[in-house]
C-alpha cells in the first residue's frame, strides 16, 4: 500500500475484496469487528477514505447511500431497484474506451463507471410468484 499501512486498513480491505456485494462503511465496520472487535466506526470511515485516495478501492456515490468497491478500475455495476445490492459486471469492461473518449472530445478521462440498473435473479423469481399468484387469484 502506498501510505502508512495499518492493521486496521489491511482487515478494511481484506472484508472488501472478499465480498462481491458493495457495501456500506456500517456492514464494513461490523465484519472487520470480527477480527479488530475495538475499531470504531470513525476508524472504518478514515481508512475507507484513505483506501480510497490510494486507489485500492472505489468511493460510489448511489444517491441513497454511499458504497464501496473492493475492486477498482473499470467495470460495470447492476444495482437491483428492489433489494438494492449492487454487483460487478466484468464483461462490459473495455479498456480502449477512455483512451477513444479522450482522443475524439480532447479530455483527459481517468476512469469511466458503466451502471445497469433492474432486477437480480433473486428479485426476479421473488416478482414473478407474487405476479403468478395474483393471475392465479384472478383467474381463480
Amino acid at each position: 500500500m502506498g501510505s502508512r499501512n495499518t492493521k486496521q486498513k489491511e482487515a478494511i480491505l481484506r472484508v472488501l475484496k472478499k465480498t462481491a456485494d458493495h457495501a456500506d462503511a456500517r456492514w464494513i465496520h461490523i465484519q472487520v469487528r470480527h477480527s479488530l472487535p475495538h475499531i470504531s466506526l470513525g476508524t472504518v470511515y478514515s481508512n475507507l477514505k484513505a483506501l480510497t485516495d490510494e486507489g485500492l478501492i472505489s468511493f460510489l456515490d448511489m444517491g441513497s447511500g454511499n458504497r464501496f468497491d473492493g475492486t477498482p478500475g473499470n467495470h460495470a455495476h447492476f444495482h437491483c431497484q428492489k433489494c438494492g445490492r449492487v454487483s460487478n459486471i466484468d464483461a462490459t469492461s473495455n479498456p480502449s474506451m477512455d483512451k477513444n473518449i479522450s482522443a475524439q472530445y480532447r479530455l483527459s478521462v481517468a476512469f469511466h463507471r458503466l451502471d445497469f440498473f433492474g432486477l437480480c435473479p433473486s428479485c426476479q423469481r421473488t416478482s414473478t410468484s407474487t405476479v403468478n399468484k395474483k393471475i392465479g387469484a384472478q383467474h381463480g
